[in-house]
């Protein structure tokens, strides 16, 4: 008989202990959580600078035989008067509705529709009202220039996406509805272009290279997270990436100037009815 009454008591301290400890725990995971989430989404922004890159040592190659350097910098106010008169056409083509999904179908095919990132749409791509203006031109060779470029008041971007939640991977949990502005307010940048047969390489030289990106976002269903810091950071960081791997010398875009000029000059041709 005292030995039940003695299991018992037992039996109820720990019970007693069981709970205590979890009660204890469970409050200590929700005060690591909510520290986490401060530091996280609710930290106070700070002052974000214009994405830069360090400066390369530039090296001196002779000049080839058959390309001669023709130094000196020439007049943009030509070039300058052309850029104005295609920004109109661009921003109209802009605003077309297939445009957009055009666009959207690039960006997805890109970051979208991946295990972490739901599709996006492009519900806005609007150009500012300045118009790009070239500082200078200096010609290296025959087939090669640096140019140098100004652009206030670039572009603004607004694209709707969600944030996929799965555990384990590629067991879909939930989604996060999110909302990101982008707004490019300048940039300055010194492009090397090169001409190549029908391909023209366009590379930007770090060296004086400055982009001042804006970002914003609201993420959630009905109580909507705004600008959450850490996030921006991220994707400032992401899109700092990108650019260097893609845009920086010695990394460089390709483009054919054939099939462009083909498809401008030429016209198309049209369908007959019989």
């Amino acid at each position: 008989m005292h030995s039940l009454d003695f299991l018992e008591k037992a039996v109820s301290l720990s019970s007693k202990e069981f709970i205590r400890g979890f009660i204890i725990g469970q409050f200590a995971l929700l005060l690591v959580l909510l520290l986490l989430a401060r530091l996280l989404f609710f930290r106070s922004p700070t002052p974000l600078e214009p994405i830069r890159f360090p400066s390369k040592p530039k090296s001196k190659k002779a000049p080839s035989p058959s390309m001669p350097i023709l130094p000196g910098r020439e007049s943009c106010v030509w070039v300058n008067s052309i850029l104005v008169q295609l920004l109109g056409p661009l921003k109209t083509l802009l605003l077309d509705g297939d445009t957009l999904e055009h666009l959207s179908a690039l960006l997805n095919g890109y970051v979208g529709g991946s295990d972490m990132v739901g599709t996006m749409e492009i519900l806005k791509f609007e150009l500012g009202d300045s118009c790009p203006q070239v500082r200078w031109i200096e010609t290296l060779s025959e087939a090669s220039w640096e140019i140098q470029i100004e652009w206030n008041d670039v572009a603004e971007l607004d694209l709707d996406t969600a944030v996929i939640l799965s555990w384990p991977p590629r067991q879909h949990l939930a989604s996060l509805p999110c909302s990101f502005s982008f707004a490019v307010k300048s940039v300055m940048a010194t492009l090397k272009v090169v001409l190549e047969g029908d391909k023209m390489y366009i590379s930007a030289l770090s060296d004086g290279f400055e982009l001042d990106l804006r970002i914003h976002s609201l993420i959630g269903h009905r109580s909507k997270l705004k600008d959450i810091p850490k996030l921006t950071s991220v994707l400032r960081e992401r899109l700092r990436g990108v650019i260097e791997q893609k845009l920086i010398d010695p990394h460089r875009i390709e483009m054919d100037v054939g099939e462009m000029a083909r498809k401008i000059i030429l016209p198309q041709p049209t369908k007959t009815v019989d």
